[in-house]
């Protein structure tokens, strides 16, 4: 009496794929469960400083934050892509968790930036922003003065695309 999955190579195989099948799922799932780390019910020891609180104005729709020393005293600054009023907004440190008033920069009407990187784009040593403004379908750029201020923004049409990123690199 012949077996029926000798007599057919098709069945076989499968039977053959089937039973790797089961035993690499059982090998993975014995593998997740004996790897995974113990519980553990300690309490996180992180204790949070509470901060004075900022005014953010309620339409500004603030999307994007980036970081650097604009006006070189050492303390990191804060640049805000702020699309629902259209601008730019500076926030210098004070290098102890709290940061100035900001200071507003116009992107152009109805440009809702998306996006603000900071990199020194001209050379000069001095921190600079680029901003990816999704209404207006271009890339704006601040030249820095190394003073927390900053030159009207330079536009680069994108033609009909709308950037809501960017990405800064030598290319």
């Amino acid at each position: 009496m012949k077996l029926f999955w000798f007599e057919h190579p098709s069945v076989r195989a499968i039977c053959a794929f089937v039973l790797f099948t089961i035993i690499a799922m059982t090998i993975g799932i014995i593998t997740v469960c004996l790897g995974l780390p113990k519980r553990s019910d300690e309490k996180c020891q992180i204790q949070f400083k509470r901060t004075s609180q900022t005014v953010i104005i309620h339409d500004s729709l603030p999307l994007h934050v980036a970081i650097g020393d604009f006006n070189n005293d050492t303390n990191l600054d804060l640049v805000i892509a702020n699309s629902g009023t259209s601008n730019i907004g500076i926030r210098q440190g004070y290098g102890n968790g709290t940061f100035s008033s900001e200071i507003t920069y116009s992107t152009g009407f109805e440009s809702s930036p998306y996006w603000v990187t900071v990199k020194d784009f001209n050379n000069d040593t001095l921190l600079d922003i680029a901003v990816a403004n999704y209404g207006t379908h271009n890339i704006g750029i601040f030249l820095g003065h190394g003073n927390g201020y900053f030159s009207d923004q330079l536009t680069f049409s994108l033609g009909s695309s709308r950037p809501v990123s960017l990405v800064i690199g030598d290319f």
